[in-house]
């Protein structure tokens, strides 16, 4: 009886069962898409005059950075493990080396061994990163004379980047060729039609068909769908 009741439980709960088993997302895994390293690394160096020629990224997977060989005067510029963040900071103080580096927003200021000794750059830039998961992101620094600085600009300058790639994503997904050579694009209506369902429609663009042709069509169906006649 109690391998039955066990059973069952597995069975009733097997969205839980599969879950355990997917890799979880967590900040040391948070590798930085390109585009936004490009960012904060020409914003870092035109705000404290960091020579680009001298970075160096000591952080990749299986990777030690206490072995990385430095050059002098090099400054690393990068995005550490977040849970030995202190640990890392620690490392470069005592040993002289530059650096800026990625940090979570919210236990920037944690680091009791090297708060008072680094400052921190706080941006609040929700980064997407390549594991997909959202963090708010500052950054800790040994460059600077304050504890603690704000920086709206640079915020502003990374969401910039993350919207212009998520724009050409869509874009991309839009105009994405169907097996049988047309595209598929799909029109979400904002307004729900009666009944409370959301409006939906799907236009499909033939091969040929003139660009402003398609475009009247799929404006028609979705004021069609506005009216609460539904897609046609």
């Amino acid at each position: 009886m109690a391998s039955t009741s066990k059973q069952k439980h597995l069975f009733e709960d097997y969205d839980g069962f599969v879950e355990k088993f997917k890799p979880k997302k967590t900040t040391d895994d948070c590798y930085t898409p390109p585009d936004v390293y490009d960012c904060v690394s020409d914003w870092a160096c035109e705000r404290f005059g960091i020579d680009p020629s001298g970075i160096v990224r000591p952080f990749w997977p299986g990777g030690d950075y206490e072995s990385f060989d430095y050059p002098e005067g090099c400054t690393v510029l990068d995005n550490p493990p977040f849970s030995i963040l202190s640990k890392i900071c620690e490392f470069y103080l005592d040993r002289g080396i530059g650096f800026f580096l990625f940090a979570p927003a919210l236990t920037a200021l944690s680091g009791a061994k090297t708060c008072m000794r680094t400052n921190h750059v706080f941006a609040d830039c929700d980064i997407e990163y390549h594991n997909g998961a959202v963090v708010r992101t500052s950054f800790v620094t040994s460059f600077g004379d304050n504890v603690a600085e704000t920086a709206p600009d640079l915020f502003r300058a990374v969401k910039r980047v993350q919207d212009e790639r998520r724009s050409k994503e869509r874009q991309r997904l839009v105009s994405e060729p169907r097996a049988d050579g047309g595209h598929a694009r799909e029109v979400r209506q904002v307004r729900r039609a009666p009944g409370g369902q959301a409006g939906r429609l799907r236009a499909r663009e033939r091969p040929g068909r003139p660009a402003r042709s398609r475009e009247e069509d799929l404006r028609r169906r979705a004021a069609a769908v506005g009216r609460g006649g539904g897609a046609p």
